[in-house]
């Protein structure tokens, strides 16, 4: 697969979108100096105190503009490591870890060549959290990646949309064009801003479904065992907010666990 036709539209549109991101963001930006304050999603936050970050080594893989990794660092995680493609969504990164004078190292570089820049560091935890996966195009060999990046019995921790929430639509019905197995990269021109909800007409994106399936088998052939699933009736990805409120519950996301094998 010529992963790069896909990685570089994505870099440019996630471009395009960060300035529009960072504006919606002044209104908390500030908050980041108050001790207690952090942008991490509660359930993401549980699960990583179950396995005990504190102290540990994380690389976060498309870490956008690092607020979530900045977070962690402010709890005490260990080394701190983030990548993404977004040039501009890593500048924001470095500036807001700089204001703070916190020490996580931000990297500007498609994850799928990250050996060039990591080459033999070990991480005892590899996050990827939502809009991270759907992104990436061929998802065993970012798994096949993340295996030897990992320290023995370490931790890939992945929050991500639940592949169901794909297939309702905007009038809470399945959709008659959705599919759950699709595998064509799904391109759209309307612009990323999921935050503001902005309208504006962006540089093509291309977005890809990947199955339970898909993922736990990914994570079977590549030295890794599933540890942890749990799946969530709220929202994480800030599209389907009118499902979260209905009476009957859908699974709207899920964290997945999976760890190394020991050597």
């Amino acid at each position: 697969m010529d992963y790069k036709k896909y990685t570089e539209a994505n870099r440019i549109a996630w471009n395009e979108v960060n300035p529009i991101h960072q504006d919606f963001k002044k209104r908390y930006k500030s908050k980041f100096t108050l001790e207690d304050f952090s942008t991490l999603d509660e359930n993401l936050l549980e699960v990583l105190n179950k396995i005990t970050f504190q102290n540990k080594s994380i690389l976060q893989l498309c870490c956008n503009d690092g607020e979530e990794l900045i977070s962690l660092k402010k709890m005490n995680a260990g080394k701190c490591v983030g990548i993404d493609i977004s040039d501009e969504a890593i500048d924001s990164a470095r500036f807001l870890n700089d204001q703070l004078g916190l020490d996580c190292t931000f990297h500007v570089y498609d994850v799928y060549e990250m050996d060039e820049i990591i080459e033999s560091e070990k991480f005892d935890i590899v996050l990827m959290t939502v809009g991270a996966l759907v992104w990436l195009p061929d998802l065993n060999q970012i798994i096949k990646k993340i295996s030897k990046v990992l320290s023995p019995e370490g931790f890939l921790v992945i929050q991500e949309q639940h592949p169901f929430s794909w297939l309702i639509d905007e009038d809470m019905k399945l959709s008659e064009e959705e599919n759950y197995f699709r595998k064509e990269p799904l391109k759209e021109e309307g612009g990323l801003d999921y935050l503001g909800k902005t309208e504006y007409t962006g540089s093509a994106n291309y977005s890809f479904n990947y199955t339970f399936s898909d993922l736990f088998n990914a994570i079977a052939d590549n030295g890794l065992s599933l540890y942890k699933l749990f799946e969530y009736a709220n929202d994480i990805s800030n599209l389907k907010e009118d499902l979260e409120q209905k009476e009957l519950s859908y699974p709207l996301s899920y964290i997945c666990i999976a760890k190394k094998h020991k050597t």
